[in-house]
């Protein structure tokens, strides 16, 4: 089981049960931790692998399917990032289905408050980029979190090495 582990301003839009026991994840990247920004009044909600800080941006509209349109925008920036296909399809079948929880760990949430910041000033001088564009520029972020490594590499390597095992 993988938990989409939310913020309480999300959790209110998601209207969602909450799980309180949350088990180790099932799938390589870990649990994610996600947060709902606001973007030109657009709705958007911002997700990052607890184990690799991996960026997934996602509409937030309409948050009720919002755990089943997750995967789907995970899969398309795994694939981006030259993942193989079997690696990908192993990856999406762990991580789903998404339960909800709160958040539990504060560095991950620093983080993910860091990479909505970096977000927004994204969006101020590159007005026209997608969502894609913005995972990829994301997944280039070189953080102390994550020992000095780059969320694109390291979630690769996570994901090869889950399957060789």
């Amino acid at each position: 089981m993988v938990a989409l582990r939310c913020t309480q301003r999300l959790i209110r839009r998601l209207r969602r049960e909450v799980q309180v026991e949350v088990g180790p994840p099932s799938n390589a990247l870990g649990h994610w931790y996600a947060n709902v920004i606001a973007m030109n009044r657009l709705p958007l909600v911002l997700a990052i692998s607890e184990r690799s800080l991996l960026s997934v941006v996602v509409a937030g509209a309409p948050f009720n399917t919002l755990l089943e349109r997750f995967p789907v925008a995970l899969r398309e920036l795994l694939h981006h990032l030259n993942v193989s296909s079997a690696d990908i399809m192993r990856e999406i079948e762990a991580t789903t289905p998404l339960t909800v929880a709160a958040t539990a760990s504060r560095k991950v949430l620093g983080c993910l408050n860091q990479y909505a910041f970096e977000l927004e000033v994204d969006f101020q001088y590159e007005p026209g980029k997608s969502l894609l564009e913005r995972e990829l520029w994301l997944s280039e972020n070189i953080s102390s979190a994550i020992r000095y490594c780059r969320p694109r590499e390291l979630a690769v390597e996570l994901v090869a090495w889950r399957t060789s095992q």
